[in-house]
């Protein structure tokens, strides 16, 4: 049936790029692409609705599907373009045909075909209609031979460009690119764009790169997201523009603050230059306002909130738009609408790599929401009909996506169970207990750095050696201090659990180690590694060659290092095995399943689509059966708990617990933060509304270095980190004695603070209510002493100073004698300050951006300089962004921790 599908979609649809084949995954994708785009653009689908292709790795599909869409697209161009040509011709007229003189006869009305004669075949050439285009009427009276025109035909057929050989494979037409006019919209998801440029600059069809045939920006429209269509469906756009003019213009004239001047000449330069709000001028607007501190300038602060953002127009003959990131759906709600109430399809493609906790209910939210979603989940049962279909010894245009799919298909995911130990019973009890201990940190780090990494290297080891045993003699040495002061039950599980991994019996497992054997490092003595298993030298990790891989054990430090994810969701190696206890085999299945099952969801099609309904998932018994045919437990034990993988999860976050603190803390500087995780397994902690300087990809590829907030950032981008703070703007400014007098004089409101924060005790609700008092008795109107903003003035180094009335307010409470003659001093040496802070920042950006384009940066750090002055930065690449609430101190936010 597939076979069917597939042989009605290539009679219907042009499946093929020129010579090269695409795979019949992305075959079969194409043709429910086109059909769905179909009924959009005859308003045929009823409630407006995307459609959804979840493979099993999105291998850039996305990428290949935006293409053949709009390969088809152009062929209705084409097609259309040449039904518009009007060349009458009579019996006897001479035409000119790829530089060949031929004798027109007639038209076949039964195939369409034009007849002409040579001056050696009288009436028997045949030439389709499709070529009317390129016949033109000639004055040459002398009629060419056949071999002419064929040789004419041959040379011009290998010489046309490369549209016209995937359009026209069989003819010799050169197809004028000016009336392929269609555009596809394509959203790579922040961080992805590089990654797709690098395909189409390297993959080729007919002797050209495909960013050659599919030049970016012109019909394939590259963006990272869809944030400047976001206003796209405003109906007040242009008066909320217009008024934003005349008060952006208004604010210009009237500005009396000499640090701005500069910034605002070139933003107006902009604006008499385009008369739009452009993408240019939405960058260097946002960038100026984000440099500042708002609240000292109110006027701006009121321009900046009428801002209406940057308005893409729908670019004309838009015939479609891809996205690759299916948290679009939800972030550009309004939007996808908008696009589909004029008859543009939205195709979103998206894969089953949902591996944290959180995500779980994505698709099932997503689909219950909105049911009529349109939706296809590329499945093992699906792609192993597809299979059927495969071409022999063709090597598929999207070959990195098909041999995944194949993988997947293929993948079986063994549990083999032992019998059980002292070990297994109490490692999930022993995790549990400590993370939950309130006090006794010390014992917390010690079973986490010594005792905790020994038991799993014991449990996924055939044999002990010394180093594991000092890890576990290590625990015990600081243990036993504090034993007898423990509760009962903890006390006897720990000495159970050490006494059992010091027996030094083997293991129950059955390990056998082999090439196919997954070892990591645990730990680094000297110029000697420990590894897990312990007989193993060497680290063997899952990769995209493997058909085989075996765990000795759930791994060490899965949650960070994600190697059994890997093993299955990223590489989709074959033939996975698990050597587990009881107890570790509840935890993998769980684990495992989980994650398998989020991947799945009911398909839906649209009613008039022809694809064999047995294939489809219509039912949470169609899913629940095929992962239980991939992930096999052998053995009778009883599937894992939700509960053991939240143990796994907050040994995972420990790292954290450092920082972290109750909400009931005394701490008066605690904030709620985000969390970035970064490849190398290092963290910040981002307070919530807080930014950090990252890259941002923007149109045709460039990178910017700007300022983020945590919901901008995304996976892949690398952020930059550098001291930024009072003290390291004071040395590089020590060449220029004005700007380092100014940084004294506004020491005066920084004393004053700490020195208020002291006298209260260190207690920021008294200092809160002190400054309340002198607001109030004193009428200073405009300043707000909230703790949030005297938390900032306390800890935030990077704050240059308060806006004009905090500033008054605090000269005040600390009854300053000339508060008129201070104020104006410190505002002057602020403004002076802040023009100076904001040059520098400008600079040290581009000194940035000119390190990463002159080599390949990696995660470390690297030496700018800035005004003869050395700048150590920073960079990390994100691996991971946690939504949280964590209360952290505040001093400990902004860092790149370990």
């Amino acid at each position: 049936m597939m076979e069917e599908f597939l042989r009605q979609g290539r009679q219907k649809y042009f499946l093929k790029l020129g010579k090269n084949r695409l795979s019949p995954v992305l075959e079969a994708s194409t043709v429910l692409g086109l059909d769905y785009s179909q009924l959009v653009f005859n308003d045929s689908i009823g409630t407006l609705s995307p459609f959804f292709f979840c493979f099993p790795d999105k291998k850039a599909a996305s990428l290949w599907m935006s293409i053949t869409l709009l390969t088809n697209y152009f062929l209705d161009d084409y097609i259309t373009s040449n039904n518009n040509v009007n060349i009458d011709l009579e019996n006897g007229d001479l035409v000119d045909i790829y530089g060949s003189t031929l004798r027109f006869i007639r038209t076949d009305f039964q195939t369409g075909k034009l007849i002409f004669s040579t001056s050696d075949l009288p009436g028997g050439l045949k030439i389709p209609s499709t070529i009317k285009s390129i016949i033109k009427r000639t004055k040459n009276s002398r009629v060419n031979t056949h071999a002419h025109y064929k040789k004419a035909k041959r040379v011009l057929k290998e010489n046309r460009n490369a549209i016209s050989k995937v359009l026209e494979p069989d003819e010799s037409v050169i197809i004028n690119e000016q009336v392929l006019k269609s555009k596809v919209l394509l959203i790579s998801g922040r961080g992805n764009g590089k990654s797709f440029r690098e395909l189409l600059n390297t993959n080729e069809i007919e002797g050209e790169k495909l960013s050659k045939v599919f030049p970016e920006n012109k019909n394939l429209l590259l963006k990272p997201d869809l944030e400047i269509y976001k206003n796209v469906s405003t109906s007040n756009y242009q008066n909320e523009s217009r008024n934003f003019f005349k008060m952006f213009g208004k604010f210009i004239e009237q500005n009396e603050e000499p640090e701005l001047i500069q910034d605002l000449k070139n933003l107006e330069k902009i604006l008499k230059k385009d008369h739009t709000i452009t993408s240019e001028f939405h960058y260097e607007f946002t960038t100026f306002c984000n440099e500042l501190e708002l609240d000292n300038y109110p006027k701006l602060k009121f321009v900046e909130s009428k801002y209406p953002g940057f308005r893409e127009l729908i670019p004309s003959n838009l015939k479609a738009v891809v996205v690759n990131d299916i948290q679009c759906v939800t972030e550009y709600k309004k939007t996808i609408d908008y696009f589909l109430e004029k008859k543009i399809p939205v195709i979103i493609v998206s894969d089953r790599k949902i591996q944290n906790t959180k995500e779980f209910g994505t698709y099932k939210y997503l689909f219950d929401s909105n049911p009529h979603f349109f939706r296809i989940n590329w499945n093992k049962k699906k792609i192993e009909s597809l299979k059927k279909c495969e071409a022999s010894e063709t090597e598929y245009l999207d070959k990195s996506l098909w041999e995944q799919c194949k993988r997947y298909c293929d993948q079986k995911i063994q549990i083999k169970i032992f019998d059980g130990t002292t070990i297994d019973e109490n490692l999930s009890i022993l995790q549990k207990k400590i993370s939950d201990l309130d006090e006794f940190e010390i014992l917390k780090k010690t079973f986490f750095k010594c005792l905790y990494p020994a038991l799993y290297a014991i449990k996924n080891s055939s044999t002990i050696n010394s180093s594991v045993e000092s890890l576990i003699h290590e625990f015990k040495l600081y243990y036993d201090t504090v034993a007898p002061i423990l509760d009962n039950d903890l006390r006897n599980t720990i000495s159970l659990t050490i006494d059992s991994a010091l027996e030094g019996s083997k293991n129950t497992k059955e390990i056998q180690l082999s090439v196919n054997s997954f070892s990591i490092v645990l730990s680094k003595e000297g110029d000697d590694s420990v590894f897990i298993p312990v007989d193993t030298n060497t680290n063997l990790l899952p990769s995209s060659t493997m058909e085989r891989i075996e765990f000795t054990g759930f791994p060490y430090n899965e949650y960070s290092g994600q190697y059994l994810l890997n093993a299955t969701f990223e590489h989709f190696i074959p033939d996975i095995s698990i050597l587990c206890w009881p107890n570790e085999a509840r935890l993998t299945y769980g684990f495992l399943q989980r994650r398998l099952l989020a991947g799945y969801f009911q398909d839906k099609l649209p009613e008039t689509n022809h694809f064999n309904k047995q294939d489809l998932i219509a039912s949470i018994q169609d899913v629940e059966k095929e992962v239980d045919c991939s992930l096999i437990m052998e053995g009778d034990v009883k599937e894992g708990s939700i509960e053991q993988e939240e143990i796994l999860q907050k040994t995972h976050s420990y790292k954290y617990s450092g920082y972290s603190r109750s909400s009931n803390n005394n701490s008066n500087s605690l904030v709620k933060c985000d969390i970035v995780n970064f490849v190398d397994n290092a963290f910040m902690f981002l307070p919530k509304g807080a930014k950090i300087l990252s890259e941002k990809e923007i149109d045709n590829g460039k990178t910017k270095i700007t300022n983020l907030f945590f919901s901008e950032l995304a996976i892949g981008l690398r952020i930059f980190k550098f001291k930024k703070d009072r003290t390291a703007y004071r040395e590089i400014a020590k060449k220029d004695n004005y700007i380092n007098e100014c940084f004294q004089k506004l020491e005066l409101w920084k004393r004053a603070i700490e020195k208020m924060y002291e006298s209260c005790s260190g207690d920021l609700e008294e200092v809160e209510r002190v400054l309340k008092e002198v607001q109030n008795t004193s009428s200073i109107e405009g300043s707000n002493p909230s703790r949030s903003n005297i938390r900032r003035w306390l800890f935030d180094d990077e704050i240059i100073a308060p806006d004009t009335k905090n500033l008054e307010l605090i000269l005040t409470a600390i009854n300053n004698s000339e508060i008129d003659h201070k104020l104006e001093e410190l505002t002057d040496a602020y403004r002076a300050v802040l023009s100076f802070t904001i040059g520098l920042s400008s600079q040290i950006k581009k000194s940035i951006r000119n390190e990463l384009n002159k080599k390949a940066v990696q995660d470390d750090s690297f030496l700018i300089t800035i005004q003869e002055t050395p700048v150590m930065v920073e960079t990390k690449t994100i691996s991971g962004l946690e939504k949280n609430e964590m209360l952290i101190e505040y001093s400990e936010t902004r860092k790149i921790l370990c």
